[in-house]
């Protein structure tokens, strides 16, 4: 599964490889490609599971990144109104 979304602002070259680094700890990682102002966010479709979907979540609100990309997963998993 591939999530495309806006890339946060970052301050500086060391908080993105924070934020790549908290990307690729997601047990369903797979890959991330920049792609301008948008990252393509790559999810193993079989090994993905809620708590992925809720540190992508998590991950989304630090980084003031909009979730409505995250949708799909959410309705893949059967979560409604996820907060």
């Amino acid at each position: 599964m591939k999530i495309l979304f806006q890339a946060p602002s970052f301050s500086d070259t060391k908080k993105e490889k924070a934020f790549l680094k908290s990307l690729s700890a997601l047990q369903a990682y797979v890959g991330v490609t920049e792609m301008g102002s948008h990252y393509l966010l790559e999810l193993d479709s079989e090994t993905i599971e809620f708590e992925s979907i809720r540190q992508l979540s998590i991950l989304f609100d630090r980084w003031k990144i909009d979730r409505s990309p995250l949708e799909s997963l959410f309705q893949m998993m059967g979560i409604e109104g996820y907060e």
